[in-house]
């Protein structure tokens, strides 16, 4: 019967451990989908709520500036519970789960009434009740909390050990997805202030091939096409004076590790004009 009951109990975990993995690439895949933040962040919510069985779900974003924690997105929670559910200011002395763990980059969990703020929402509401047990997992970027994932649940289920692995996990995901949105915003800001901008900009590589110009660039340097300009090296565009002669650029860049000054600017038609460059690396690229 012992063994009986040990057979059992292995099965019981590895169709669990089955459910986490299932859960978590659920989530994962949910989290490579395009579209903004905010329906990503409802979206990942939403797969959270299946993946974990909780159905209730605060994501809070942390202003970089003011340090200070904002509703980002719920699920399953009542619209007249935002002004409970902001958090106080963030602090070890802070009452609110999502500010003590934005604090501490761990994890909190709270299930004492004089640990944590009232919310007089979740009496009446439909699967939470007055006791209440919180969970609420930071999201970390370089030793910094970013947003915080918190959970509401009747204080008489709570959270077991494999309950809390899962929302960890689950929040590691979260933070890639919302990470991989703000660098595709900044990639395009980037790229429309590029084509935008009537500054030169010249992308070339360790070697000093030419990568990429700017139309800023392409008109400055006699309309050339970028085809004409890609695979050119930059010595041929891009000349330092020194002691009465034109030294390479590339050679000083790569002696002084970067340069920011006087150049002259040949035009494939070999005419001259000075211009004033600032160089530095971009993902192993000069520009």
């Amino acid at each position: 019967r012992e063994k009986l009951e040990a057979t059992r109990r292995q099965e019981i975990e590895r169709a669990r451990n089955v459910k986490m993995r299932l859960s978590i690439h659920r989530l994962a895949e949910v989290m490579t989908r395009t579209g903004t933040e905010a329906d990503l962040a409802r979206n990942a919510l939403a797969a959270i709520a299946e993946g974990t069985g909780y159905p209730h779900w605060a994501l809070f974003k942390r202003d970089r500036e003011r340090g200070s924690l904002e509703i980002f997105a719920t699920r399953a929670l009542p619209d007249e519970a935002q002004e409970e559910l902001t958090p106080d200011p963030v602090g070890n002395d802070a009452r609110a789960p999502a500010s003590r763990a934005a604090f501490r980059g761990e994890a909190v969990i709270a299930r004492d009434p004089e640990e944590m703020p009232r919310y007089a929402f979740a009496k009446g509401w439909k699967g939470v009740g007055p006791e209440l047990a919180i969970v609420a997992v930071p999201l970390v970027e370089h030793g910094e909390t970013t947003a915080v994932l918190q959970c509401f649940a009747p204080r008489a289920r709570g959270f077991r050990g494999e309950d809390i692995t899962l929302i960890r996990w689950m929040a590691s995901q979260l933070a890639l997805g919302l990470k991989r949105i703000q660098l595709e915003l900044r990639d395009q800001l980037l790229a429309s202030y590029m084509r935008s901008t009537e500054e030169m900009l010249i992308g070339f590589d360790l070697d000093g091939v030419i990568t990429y110009a700017n139309p800023a660039a392409e008109r400055a340097l006699g309309d050339a096409e970028i085809r004409e300009l890609r695979g050119m090296r930059v010595n041929d565009l891009f000349r330092l004076p020194g002691g009465g002669e034109e030294m390479p650029f590339l050679s000083a860049v790569r002696a002084a590790g970067g340069y920011s000054g006087d150049v002259t600017c040949v035009r494939p038609d070999e005419t001259r004009f000075p211009a004033e460059v600032t160089d530095r690396k971009s993902g192993g690229e000069g520009k």
